[in-house]
C-alpha cells in the first residue's frame, strides 16, 4: 500500500533491547548477588557453554556493526537467570 505508515527497526536498538546484558558488568554481578552456592567452576563453565548455545539467552554480535568480520562479543538476555536458578540455590 503506497499509503501505509513506514515503520523503520534500528538492529542495534532491537539487539540491546533482547540482550542488554555483558559477561562482565551485568551477568557476573547479577549470579554473584543471586545464588549462596555459586562458584565459577567447571559445572558453571560446563553450564554456561551450554546456555550460551540457546540464541533465546545469549548471541554474540560485532563490536562494530559496519564491520561484521571484526571482533566480537557475546551478550545475555536476563531470562538466562531462570535457566541457572535451576542449578544454584537462590538467596
Amino acid at each position: 500500500d503506497p499509503n501505509a505508515i513506514t515503520y523503520k527497526v534500528d538492529s542495534e536498538a532491537e539487539f540491546q533491547k533482547k540482550y542488554p546484558w555483558n559477561y562482565t558488568d551485568h551477568l557476573v554481578p547479577q549470579l554473584k548477588k543471586r545464588f549462596i552456592n555459586f562458584k565459577f567452576d567447571r559445572k558453571f563453565n560446563q553450564l554456561k557453554s551450554r546456555l550460551i548455545k540457546n540464541e533465546k539467552l545469549s548471541k554474540e554480535r560485532p563490536l562494530d556493526w559496519n564491520k561484521p568480520s571484526g571482533t566480537k562479543k557475546r551478550f545475555y538476555s536476563p531470562n538466562i537467570l531462570k535457566e541457572f536458578d535451576n542449578h544454584y540455590e537462590k538467596k
